[in-house]
């Protein structure tokens, strides 16, 4: 499931990615 075709849904992800481990480390 592409939210934007390509970079839209890249950058989704690594914020998603960001998002899960820093509450991880927090």
């Amino acid at each position: 499931m592409y939210i934007g075709g390509g970079i839209v849904g890249l950058i989704l992800l690594i914020l998603l990615i960001l998002l899960l481990t820093g509450n991880l480390h927090v």
